[in-house]
């Protein structure tokens, strides 16, 4: 299988300033342990 179909991208898109706090968890703590965990499965495959 080739890098390129093992990407995830994401895309989170909102106008609302209600949502900003979302926003903010997904910035400040999920991105970071999806990255984290992400380089963990790396480090297993290799």
């Amino acid at each position: 299988m080739n890098q390129e179909s093992r990407k995830v991208r994401v895309f989170v898109s909102s106008t609302f300033h209600d949502m900003q706090a979302e926003r903010d968890a997904l910035v400040k703590r999920v991105f970071p342990e999806l990255r984290r965990r992400a380089g963990d499965f790396r480090k297993d495959e290799g």
